[in-house]
């Protein structure tokens, strides 16, 4: 039998963590008690921004002129979009 097999021993900082977070993914992921606000404000932004890309997509589809400006304009949105939710979560 291995030194390290005793269960008692061998249990991580996140599984006898005596507060209200939340742990996922073996403790790589913490949350507070209440994860459900932090969908809801992932939502609230992710929505706006795809709502965005659609229409500046729809928009360089329906009318060609400027298309490149329409483009870089599309780039830059989605770009500025996963910027800010990859600094929130």
């Amino acid at each position: 039998m291995a030194p390290n097999s005793d269960p008692t021993k061998s249990k991580r900082l996140y599984q006898v963590w005596k507060g209200s977070n939340r742990f996922f993914c073996g403790g790589r992921l913490i949350f507070g008690p209440d994860v459900a606000s932090l969908f809801l404000s992932t939502f609230l932004i992710a929505g706006p921004a795809i709502a965005f890309c659609i229409r500046m997509y729809i928009k360089i589809k329906h009318e060609n002129t400027n298309a490149g400006r329409c483009y870089s304009i599309l780039i830059l949105g989605a770009l500025l979009s996963a910027l800010v939710s990859l600094l929130f979560g």
